[in-house]
């Protein structure tokens, strides 16, 4: 196919002739084809070569900033009867090549003015408009995955937004409520507000809304779905979790509660399962019942534990709160039945009756006996006055027990522990009593072996390891390898005495050379033998291999840090004898070890290498096997 001839000069010339094409309905397209043609054909003569198509090089078109970024690329080199103009004249509408406003009119017709050309290799003049926006209420600002959701704001529409996300989480963030390709619209709260959405992405997240869109349940047609039971903030937190899998680290412990509904409605436990370990590390006396009650009511195990050791362990933090005055009446009975807990009966009694005086203030009535009895009802009888000493009794009995309440309170104080208790007595007699679970977490994989161990007297011997946990944990001691001294005669060893001392400190205080801060030391003392005295409890099971050293108190170690933990010790005899000492050591040493506690809750520990300090030796290869601690 052959152009006409070109009119003089670059750029020069009339209108171009009529589009030969009977089918074209946009002459633009055409005429930015000979344009180009006219462009590549030397300007310096009058005279031009027909060149085909197939001949000509194309030529770069640099687009206006703002509109493309200013990326240069060539116009594609076609057939001219093989393109499909009025699509070619959409796109360019579209991308804001078109300039001039007629050609929004439709098909440009014979009759018109002279169209404007543009020399290919010279930019498009600034001062074409852009296209105008698509419809998109509302956008994640940001790069990653959409940002803030109490950020969302309105904004247009960008071109090119696949370039400059590069990955799936980006992309997919950047459709969050956002029009563009969405096929299904919620209409949330009782203000019926809009949030676009994607129903292949939403399948990808929940079995519940695959079913709706694409199964049985529901029709594929639906794209309106009203949810007035949802809270919009909630719901579109809920969303960008399917959209990103991302969770703000601003959500507070009411959002993530919130955020447990739609998760269980729409079957995501994933979702539930970061909620309730976010949940876990924010417990506090203000927020615990609340918690506990979502727990519950979600049939949250894990959580449900974790709030309960919680309440146990600070429950005299929690009846000194403003929230404890506050607690409705069947949260304060399931308080009170509890046996763990960590606070004297007097102090918890007392605290029982303040929230009793609140209660009769909130009901705008005095706060006498009769009152306190009334309000208080059948929780009355849940305090353990039995289980109180003497005196803190004989302090707080005539504040709202009766005379024959008080007198049956006595009686059963004064009986022994072998007599019964009398039949007017009302109260529990049962002392509570705070007993976490101890759990033990071991270095190594293997059982541990029998060692000979040669020790010179005064000699010191320490040895220490180093671990971090990812949970906090309350740490009660450590179990170290037994020596026996069973060799030889019985008089040397009665002869022998262990002496020594367990540390624990915290890693990133230690300075070289020089003793760590302890948070805690526990020293210890045995003639003889180092060993657990034998017992029906330690006779046949094989823990007489260990020697449990148990600090005063427990103390409380935080998820991430680094901590050690340190053995010295000693041994001492008047005749030593040249016989050696019988201990055990440690076989296969792992580096990462897990405990499974209750409620299925991994409780995961990376011990971070072991070190032996001082020039005087070393107490063994592996003397520090265990560590003890609770929840």
């Amino acid at each position: 196919m052959n152009f006409d001839k070109p009119p003089p000069g670059r750029g020069g010339g009339g209108p171009p002739p009529n589009c030969p094409h009977s089918v074209c309905s946009g002459r633009l397209a055409c005429s930015l084809v000979k344009r180009r043609r006219i462009d590549d054909v030397d300007s310096s003569s009058d005279e031009g070569d027909d060149l085909s198509v197939a001949e000509m090089e194309p030529s770069p078109v640099r687009f206006p900033q703002g509109m493309l970024g200013a990326i240069e690329q060539p116009y594609p080199v076609v057939q001219m009867e093989e393109v499909d103009i009025p699509r070619v004249a959409q796109v360019l509408d579209w991308r804001g090549i078109r300039g001039s406003p007629e050609h929004d009119n439709g098909p440009s017709s014979p009759n018109s003015g002279p169209e404007e050309y543009i020399p290919i290799g010279q930019p498009i003049p600034i001062a074409i408009p852009l296209p105008a926006p698509l419809q998109s209420p509302v956008t994640p600002p940001g790069p990653s995955s959409g940002g803030s959701i109490s950020n969302i704001r309105q904004r247009v529409d960008e071109l090119g937004w696949q370039e400059s996300r590069p990955a799936l989480v980006q992309r997919a963030g950047y459709l969050l409520n956002n029009s563009r390709m969405s096929d299904v619209r919620f209409l949330v709260g009782e203000t019926k507000s809009e949030i676009h959405a994607h129903k292949t992405i939403l399948a990808l997240g929940s079995p519940v809304f695959e079913a709706q869109f694409y199964g049985s349940i529901g029709s594929g047609a639906n794209d309106v779905i009203e949810l007035p039971d949802m809270e919009h903030d909630t719901f579109l937190l809920f969303l960008k979790y399917l959209y990103t899998d991302e969770l703000e680290n601003s959500l507070d412990d009411t959002q993530l509660l919130c955020l447990l509904r739609p998760a269980k409605k729409y079957i995501v436990p994933h979702l539930v399962d970061r909620c309730s370990d976010i949940l876990m590390t924010e417990l506090k006396p203000e927020n615990i019942f609340q918690i506990l009650h979502h727990a519950q009511f979600f049939q949250l195990k894990k959580l449900e534990g974790a709030c309960n050791r919680y309440i146990d362990r600070n429950s005299q933090a929690i009846v000194n709160s403003e929230e404890f005055i506050n607690l409705g009446k069947p949260i304060l009975t399931d308080f009170l039945k509890r046996d763990g807990l960590n606070m004297n009966e007097e102090a918890l009694f007392q605290a029982v009756l303040r929230w009793a005086s609140s209660e009769c203030q909130r009901n705008s009535i005095e706060a006498n006996y009769e009152n306190l009895r009334l309000t208080l009802g059948d929780c009355l009888k849940l305090i353990r006055f039995p289980a109180m000493k003497r005196d803190e009794f004989a302090s707080v009995y005539d504040k709202i027990l009766s005379p024959e309440e008080a007198c049956s309170v006595f009686v059963y104080m004064c009986k022994s522990s072998t007599e019964s208790i009398p039949p007017t007595l009302e109260f529990p007699t049962q002392k509570r009593e705070f007993s976490p679970r101890l759990c033990v977490v071991s270095r190594f994989s293997g059982d541990p072996v029998e060692h000979s161990l040669n020790y010179r007297s005064g000699e010191i011997y320490n040895y220490r390891i180093n671990f971090k946990v990812d949970r906090e944990i309350f740490m009660k001691g450590a179990n170290i390898f037994s020596i026996r001294c069973g060799v030889g005669p019985l008089a040397y060893a009665s002869r022998r005495e262990f002496s020594g001392a367990l540390y624990l400190s915290e890693k990133e205080k230690e300075r070289h050379n020089q003793q760590p801060p302890y948070l805690a030391r526990k020293q210890f003392n045995k003639v003889g033998s180092l060993e657990l005295d034998e017992s029906p409890m330690t006779s046949g099971t094989g823990r007489r291999q260990y020697y449990p050293v148990m600090f005063d108190s427990e103390i409380r170690l935080q998820a991430g840090k680094h901590y050690s933990v340190c053995v010295v010790a000693s041994v001492s005899s008047q005749s030593y004898p040249a016989t050696p000492l019988q201990t055990y050591v440690g076989i296969n040493e792992q580096t990462k070890s897990a405990v499974m506690h209750s409620e299925d809750l991994v409780i995961n520990f990376t011990f971070l290498g072991s070190s032996v300090d001082g020039s005087v030796g070393r107490f063994t290869s592996a003397q520090i096997p265990e560590l003890i601690f609770c929840l």
